[in-house]
Parts: structure tokens; sequence; C-alpha cells
């Protein structure tokens, strides 16, 4: 629950449910590129992967795969917390068929 707070918030430059809770400044400065190193996506925020109207994080530890992607276009946000090995073929699959499946979803909203 307080991962989906802290996406609306980032995605509406820092206000939740009409008050501030982040400052504007430190979300504008999150989701700006902070490389000048060429890299696939459009830039690298801190931790975010930016790329044009979406923005997102991935992770995992042993036994944990985890999504956060979010469409500052459509209003709309992924928080994906699941079990898995990021080693495991099987889970790898299933993670991205998950993936996929939501973002399906959150544009038919």
């Amino acid at each position: 629950h307080d991962m989906a707070k802290f996406i609306s918030a980032a995605m509406n430059g820092g206000k939740y449910q009409g008050e501030q809770v982040l400052a504007a400044s430190a979300v504008e400065k999150m989701l700006s590129n902070q490389s000048d190193v060429a890299v696939a996506e459009r830039g690298v925020g801190y931790f975010w992967v930016l790329d044009g109207d979406y923005f997102s994080h991935s992770g995992g530890d042993p036994g944990v795969m985890t999504l956060i992607w979010a469409d500052t276009n459509k209003d709309v946000a992924i928080v994906l917390l699941t079990n898995g090995d990021s080693f495991d073929d099987n889970a790898n699959e299933g993670f991205e068929q998950m993936q996929q499946l939501l973002k399906t979803f959150a544009h038919s909203l």
C-alpha cells in the first residue's frame, strides 16, 4: 500500500490525494536523467529507468522478483512483488508474462 502511495505521488509531482507529500523539486530531480553515458533507455534517474512517458525500477534477491512501472501519460502504475529467482528460466518467463498482462490491463483502464 505504501509503495502504491509513493508511486502515485511520484507520478503527480509529489502530490498524493491533493497533499504535497514529496517535494516537487525532489521528484523532478528523481525522474530526470542523471547520466551522460548513453544507455538503451532514454536515461537513468535516481534508481529509475526513464523511457519517455514511462519510468520503472526492477530488482530482486534470491526468492524475490519485483517491478515498479508507471505510465505517466495514462496515469497508471504497476507494483509487482513476486516469489521467484531470476536465475530460474521458468520464474523469469512467468514474471515476464505477469508484467505483460499487467501492462495490458493497465492500458485498458
